[in-house]
Protein backbone atom coordinates (compact mmCIF):
# COMPACT_ATOMS: atom_id res chain seq x y z
CA UNK A 1 0.00 0.00 0.00
CA UNK A 2 1.54 3.50 -0.90
CA UNK A 3 1.75 6.36 1.58
CA UNK A 4 -1.36 8.03 -0.06
CA UNK A 5 -3.56 5.17 0.37
CA UNK A 6 -2.58 4.82 3.94
CA UNK A 7 -3.71 8.10 4.79
CA UNK A 8 -6.51 7.81 3.00
CA UNK A 9 -7.63 4.63 4.64
CA UNK A 10 -6.46 4.86 8.14
CA UNK A 11 -9.39 6.57 9.49
CA UNK A 12 -11.25 3.36 8.88
CA UNK A 13 -8.67 1.16 9.95
CA UNK A 14 -8.67 2.96 13.01
CA UNK A 15 -12.78 2.40 13.65
CA UNK A 16 -12.52 -1.32 12.77
CA UNK A 17 -9.46 -1.91 14.63
CA UNK A 18 -10.56 -0.33 17.70
CA UNK A 19 -13.84 -2.52 17.43
CA UNK A 20 -12.26 -5.47 17.16
CA UNK A 21 -9.98 -4.62 20.13
CA UNK A 22 -12.85 -4.00 22.67
CA UNK A 23 -14.21 -7.14 21.24
CA UNK A 24 -10.80 -8.94 21.99
CA UNK A 25 -10.54 -6.81 25.66
CA UNK A 26 -14.38 -7.37 26.58
CA UNK A 27 -14.13 -11.30 25.67
CA UNK A 28 -10.97 -11.75 27.39
CA UNK A 29 -12.34 -10.10 30.43
CA UNK A 30 -15.54 -12.36 30.28
CA UNK A 31 -13.18 -15.59 29.71
CA UNK A 32 -11.28 -14.48 33.21
CA UNK A 33 -14.58 -14.33 35.29
CA UNK A 34 -16.93 -16.80 33.52
CA UNK A 35 -16.59 -19.77 30.92
CA UNK A 36 -14.83 -20.66 27.92
CA UNK A 37 -17.74 -20.96 25.62
CA UNK A 38 -17.06 -22.00 21.86
CA UNK A 39 -19.04 -18.64 21.12
CA UNK A 40 -16.94 -16.53 22.74
CA UNK A 41 -13.55 -18.24 21.61
CA UNK A 42 -14.71 -18.23 18.09
CA UNK A 43 -15.30 -14.44 18.33
CA UNK A 44 -12.16 -13.84 19.35
CA UNK A 45 -10.18 -15.68 16.93
CA UNK A 46 -11.84 -13.86 14.13
CA UNK A 47 -11.75 -10.49 15.98
CA UNK A 48 -7.55 -11.06 16.04
CA UNK A 49 -7.54 -12.75 12.79
CA UNK A 50 -9.05 -9.48 11.03
CA UNK A 51 -7.60 -7.48 13.24
CA UNK A 52 -4.36 -8.91 11.99
CA UNK A 53 -4.87 -8.63 8.72
CA UNK A 54 -5.94 -5.54 8.24
CA UNK A 55 -2.54 -4.29 10.55
CA UNK A 56 -0.33 -5.82 8.19
CA UNK A 57 -2.07 -4.16 5.22
CA UNK A 58 -1.73 -1.28 6.62
CA UNK A 59 2.52 -1.59 7.86
CA UNK A 60 1.64 -1.70 11.03
CA UNK A 61 3.49 -5.20 12.13
CA UNK A 62 3.82 -5.00 15.63
CA UNK A 63 -0.12 -4.72 15.86
CA UNK A 64 -0.23 -7.43 13.52
CA UNK A 65 2.12 -10.01 15.24
CA UNK A 66 0.73 -9.39 18.35
CA UNK A 67 -2.79 -9.99 16.92
CA UNK A 68 -1.39 -13.22 14.85
CA UNK A 69 -0.19 -14.54 17.94
CA UNK A 70 -3.48 -14.17 20.07
CA UNK A 71 -5.14 -15.90 16.89
CA UNK A 72 -2.64 -18.57 17.45
CA UNK A 73 -3.64 -18.92 20.94
CA UNK A 74 -7.15 -18.72 20.43
CA UNK A 75 -7.07 -21.31 17.69
CA UNK A 76 -5.09 -23.97 19.76
CA UNK A 77 -7.97 -23.20 22.28
CA UNK A 78 -10.57 -23.83 19.89
CA UNK A 79 -9.14 -26.97 18.93
CA UNK A 80 -8.48 -27.86 22.42
CA UNK A 81 -4.95 -28.22 22.24
CA UNK A 82 -4.04 -25.47 24.84
CA UNK A 83 -6.12 -24.46 27.30
CA UNK A 84 -6.60 -20.80 28.82
CA UNK A 85 -6.09 -20.04 32.63
CA UNK A 86 -5.76 -17.20 34.70
CA UNK A 87 -2.18 -16.85 33.60
CA UNK A 88 -2.34 -16.91 29.98
CA UNK A 89 -5.52 -14.67 30.11
CA UNK A 90 -3.51 -11.94 31.80
CA UNK A 91 -0.44 -12.66 29.42
CA UNK A 92 -3.62 -11.81 26.66
CA UNK A 93 -4.88 -9.01 28.27
CA UNK A 94 -1.20 -6.97 28.59
CA UNK A 95 -0.37 -7.45 24.68
CA UNK A 96 -3.89 -6.09 23.76
CA UNK A 97 -3.57 -3.42 26.28
CA UNK A 98 -0.17 -2.36 24.04
CA UNK A 99 -2.34 -2.64 21.60
CA UNK A 100 -4.13 -0.18 22.39
CA UNK A 101 -2.05 2.44 23.51
CA UNK A 102 -0.53 1.56 19.86
CA UNK A 103 -3.46 2.50 18.58
CA UNK A 104 -3.79 6.11 19.77
CA UNK A 105 -0.54 6.81 19.34
CA UNK A 106 -1.28 5.77 15.64
CA UNK A 107 -4.34 8.29 15.67
CA UNK A 108 -1.98 10.87 17.12
CA UNK A 109 0.14 10.66 13.83
CA UNK A 110 2.33 8.56 15.76
CA UNK A 111 4.70 5.26 15.39
CA UNK A 112 3.08 2.78 16.68
CA UNK A 113 4.08 1.28 20.13
CA UNK A 114 7.45 -1.02 20.69
CA UNK A 115 5.62 -4.50 22.04
CA UNK A 116 8.79 -6.42 21.80
CA UNK A 117 8.46 -7.46 25.40
CA UNK A 118 4.27 -8.28 24.76
CA UNK A 119 5.22 -10.00 22.01
CA UNK A 120 7.95 -12.21 23.34
CA UNK A 121 5.45 -12.83 26.04
CA UNK A 122 2.44 -14.09 24.38
CA UNK A 123 4.88 -16.25 22.44
CA UNK A 124 5.86 -18.44 25.17
CA UNK A 125 1.86 -19.43 25.67
CA UNK A 126 2.80 -20.98 22.10
CA UNK A 127 5.63 -23.46 23.30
Amino acid sequence: MNPEDIIKYKSLYLQTSWGYLNMLMKNVAFLMNGPQTEPIIDGSYLAAHSLKSQSALMGYEQIGKISGIVEQILKLTKEKTLELNQEKLEIILNGLRKVQLSLTQIAENKDEAEMSDEIKNLETLLK
